[in-house]
């Protein structure tokens, strides 16, 4: 019986880690979306910021994925010894039960490999991101330094002053 309680407590923490993954699976296509549909890279970085820390708790989840996975198997050691007990038909309800989070486990495990998959996608966007404004920078003041040596309005071809290159400069 003090084998029951512990595979009853196991699997009741396995059901755990997984609302824990779903969760941040969820909360990782949320950013997703999020990222999908900014347009000012300074809203990039705070979402950079929060996925950094998603990444982090999906690590630390992916432990514990590793610990349940041990876990099973030795439920799975465990299911066998009990077959070969005079109670077995006490215990089959749990083996089913067992059995249903070992599929819920496989499942988890796959979801675990798409949320990587994500997170990849997302980390190489953020360089690509990073890239870009670094030329948008670079052009900014090239076009900053061409209109100091021309002196002309690129648009009606009127002479401008140093004054209004700084009243351009400061608000782009």
């Amino acid at each position: 019986m003090v084998e029951l309680e512990e595979l009853v407590k196991k699997g009741e923490e396995l059901e755990e880690e997984t609302e824990t993954l779903k969760n941040l699976i969820f909360r990782l296509e949320q950013i997703e979306t999020e990222l999908a549909t900014m347009s000012y890279p300074f809203e990039a970085e705070e979402q950079t910021a929060t996925l950094l820390v998603e990444i982090k708790k999906f690590g630390e989840s992916q432990k514990e994925c590793d610990v349940l996975t041990g876990l099973i198997s030795s439920l799975l050691v465990s299911s066998d010894d009990l077959k070969v007990e005079a109670d077995w038909l006490e215990c089959e309800p749990l083996c089913v039960e067992l059995f249903n989070l070992l599929k819920e486990q496989d499942e988890v495990a796959d979801d675990c490999v798409e949320l990587t998959r994500w997170v990849n996608k997302i980390r190489s966007d953020d360089k690509t991101l990073e890239y870009e404004t670094k030329q948008v920078g670079a052009l900014f003041t090239k076009y900053i330094a061409k209109l100091r040596s021309v002196k002309l309005c690129p648009i009606c071809k009127s002479k401008i002053t140093e004054a209004t290159i700084k009243i351009i400069e400061e608000s782009l």
